[in-house]
């Protein structure tokens, strides 16, 4: 079992299905399994956080979804990614590009570095236009205005001859969310979008996407280590570590009753409003170095809840609750009950 799935019947296949993914790293001799047989859907309309610490394989996952993985060293080394059906993998690389450039809208995390220091804004949005739609640049640039006023850049017809260095670190954010819903993508995923941002202004940024998503029915993938930004915005959560699911499930069966102790240390090492807990309890240890993952469940070495067997037998991914949720812990009913 490699995701949880519901039995009942759906009105329109998921827009993206990802099934049992592994990338692999090589240099020289050495392998380094970044993703390790991950699954999981997005549907039109909802919101997928996808979770997890730094070198969990969050990023890692869609750069292999979306053919931007840098190759060498990555490789994908099996599994398959459908997007309405349509495998990706096995796509012509042009038609895989037009499409990723069109249907998959990509936020990537630090936007002055996504957006080119010697265009305007202006030309790079209108780029989208031009490429996709094969605008006329006049025209490019009269829907690059409208859309800068609609991610709420101010005095957008000026600023759309402005460059990325003239715009603050919250409105560059907004610029590259308006590339992203430029020729209407079905799914956008963004990763970590609001990240060195203040919290004002991170608030500002999740309003605007969950408003746009709703405006347009997109699906939204939110690759994420902040349990504030699942609790915000997200529908369900795929819980990752060491390139593996861990757990996954709708936001409020997780917040309420974790069925892994990964997410458990998550949310006891979280401030949450209301808990009535003063103390926060941190996860010990490191997460490990993925060159030498730990045998049986990889994160035995940090769990309170570990057995013999945990230290020698990988778990697998467990769906219960009808199908709606899923956990790769031997002893998750106790986990569960632990609460």
């Amino acid at each position: 079992m490699t995701e949880a799935r519901s039995s009942a019947p759906e009105a329109a296949p998921p827009l993206l299905d990802v099934r049992d993914l592994k990338v692999e790293f090589r240099t020289g001799r050495q392998r380094v399994r970044a993703v390790n047989g991950v699954s999981f859907i997005v549907r039109s309309g909802e919101t997928l956080a996808i979770l997890g610490e730094s070198g969990s394989g969050k990023s890692v996952t869609f750069d292999a979804v979306l053919g931007i993985l840098e190759s060498p060293p990555g490789f994908v080394a099996g599994g398959a990614a459908y997007y309405r059906g349509n495998d990706l993998f096995k796509l012509p690389m042009a038609e895989r590009r037009a499409l990723c450039g069109r249907r998959l809208g990509m936020i990537f995390q630090d936007p002055l570095s996504a957006l080119n220091p010697v265009f305007t804004i202006g030309w790079q949005i209108g780029e989208m236009f031009r490429v996709h739609q094969r605008l006329s640049r006049s025209e490019a640039e009269e829907r690059t205005v409208a859309l800068l006023r609609r991610v709420g850049i101010p005095s957008a017809a000026e600023r759309v001859h402005d460059y990325p260095h003239q715009f603050s670190g919250g409105m560059r954010q907004r610029v590259v969310i308006a590339m992203a819903l430029a020729v209407g993508p079905e799914l956008v995923i963004a990763d970590e979008p609001t990240t060195a941002l203040d919290v004002t202004v991170e608030a500002q940024i999740l309003a605007l996407l969950k408003t746009l998503q709703t405006e347009q029915n997109i699906g939204l993938v939110l690759i994420t280590h902040s349990m504030g930004v699942v609790a915000e915005i997200a529908d369900r959560v795929t819980v990752m570590y060491a390139g593996k699911v861990m757990e996954s499930g709708s936001v409020r069966d997780i917040f309420n009753e974790p069925a892994h102790p990964y997410t458990r240390g998550l949310l006891e090492s979280t401030p949450r409003k209301g808990s009535g807990k003063t103390r926060l309890v941190p996860i010990r240890g490191q997460p490990p170095d993925l060159a030498r993952i730990p045998t049986g469940c990889p994160y035995h070495p940090r769990c309170s809840f570990v057995r013999d067997r945990c230290r020698t037998e990988t778990p697998p991914l467990q769906a219960f609750a009808d199908g709606r949720r899923a956990s790769a812990c031997h002893f998750y009913e106790e986990v569960l009950q632990s609460r």
